[in-house]
């Protein structure tokens, strides 16, 4: 990824930290729960926290997509791209300087997601993927999809373990991306933040989980 006042990896990477603990704190609030029974804003939130102590860095939730087109001016000529939603809004927006300058990233938040839902991913891939398309001259500089992934003990023989089993749907998710980023001249990244952790909140049979997110970036 490009550089700004601070490299966006490291963004990143804070925020997947965040994600992290966003599960160990609900684990405790709950007494054993499973994450998925938590809200989604419960993550979007500590992703948010990540960002402003990041240092310099600002960011508002619940963000309409076509203001932050408008003033990204990563706006398309022409009809919108199907999958763009200008009406709706991202979860997540951050920006170069205090909230009143020049969007710097969107963000899309996702959990729990058990499976490859093609139908439940692929619009928030192609809503990423549009945005940093448009004009590569906006200021727009990644588009991150960050999730809880989890899945319980594999009952067939496909997978050895969870963890296994929690790659591969990670790979799947990943390749889902890709083609959505190939198909916009965009290349896109996986990472998996602290990694595969063993275990699976408030469920009698083992599992694993895993906070990661998808960055989109220009070539």
């Amino acid at each position: 990824m490009g550089a700004g006042p601070d490299k966006a990896v490291d963004l990143i990477n804070s925020m997947l930290k965040s994600g992290d603990r966003a599960v160990r704190d609900f684990d405790n609030l709950s007494g054993g729960a499973w994450f998925g029974m938590a809200p989604e804003y419960w993550l979007t939130t500590y992703l948010a926290r990540a960002i402003n102590e990041f240092g310099k860095t600002y960011a508002l939730l619940e963000v309409p997509v076509k203001d932050t087109l408008d003033k990204a001016k990563a706006i398309r000529q022409g009809a919108p791209k199907k999958g763009e939603r200008r009406n709706g809004r991202f979860d997540i927006v951050t920006y170069w300087g205090s909230a009143n300058s020049k969007p710097r990233g969107v963000v899309e938040v996702k959990s729990p997601i058990c499976v490859n839902d093609k139908l439940r991913l692929t619009p928030d891939f192609v809503r990423l993927s549009s945005a940093l398309s448009a004009n590569t001259k906006a200021s727009l500089q990644f588009g991150a999809f960050v999730f809880y992934a989890s899945v319980l003990e594999p009952k067939s023989s496909k997978h050895d373990n969870s963890k296994q089993k929690l790659r591969d749907l990670l790979k799947r998710i990943e390749d889902l991306a890709k083609k959505s980023a190939k198909s916009t001249g965009l290349t896109s990244e996986l990472y998996k933040g602290s990694g595969v952790h063993q275990g699976h909140q408030g469920v009698a049979e083992e599992g694993a989980w895993c906070v990661a997110a998808i960055i989109f970036t220009r070539k």
